[in-house]
């Protein structure tokens, strides 16, 4: 689900916090799940993925997803306006509709800006440390971990990796 997350969030051109706040969405809606005793059917999974992408978007786009385009374009017709609208209303309930929550990307991106500023190699060190956030959003066992700890770890193993790269340490 997060790999085909990934893919349409590119294609529609969503911001990369839009991506990290849809999953963690995601994340917290099936934890609220388990909290209630409730389980999702498989079936439900990709309603459920659509929706937060949905409102993720919302949330965080200047021009946001339309429903009129998740219905034709990312749900192919095949899960109507209905079932988004009625599954956005169940997330938002099981979430006490508290939408909004720190992500490991804006940590990352506040680490970054504290540690590095106008340093030469930031902008790759972002992107490396981008990659290995939603590389991080992958592993069901960083599933529960705090965005505060994946954020710094994202930013420390890129520095690692451009240290290498560059064979110098990058910060003196």
């Amino acid at each position: 689900m997060v790999d085909w997350m990934v893919e349409v969030m590119t294609a529609f051109k969503c911001a990369e916090q839009t991506f990290f706040l849809a999953i963690t969405l995601m994340d917290r809606y099936f934890a609220a799940l388990v909290e209630q005793g409730k389980s999702l059917k498989l079936a439900e999974l990709h309603v459920t993925g659509i929706t937060c992408m949905f409102m993720a978007s919302k949330y965080e786009d200047i021009y946001p997803l339309l429903l009129r385009t998740v219905y034709q374009k990312i749900a192919h017709k095949k899960i109507s306006t209905q079932e988004i609208r009625e599954r956005e209303l169940m997330i938002l309930q099981a979430l006490g509709f508290k939408v909004g929550a720190p992500t490991s990307y804006e940590f990352a991106q506040r680490y970054l800006e504290d540690v590095l500023g106008k340093h030469a190699e930031k902008d790759f060190m972002a992107l490396m440390s981008q990659y290995l956030g939603k590389m991080g959003l992958h592993h069901e066992g960083l599933c529960g971990k705090k965005a505060s700890l994946l954020g710094a770890s994202s930013v420390y193993v890129a520095l690692k990796i451009c240290e290498q790269m560059r064979q110098k340490p990058i910060l003196t």
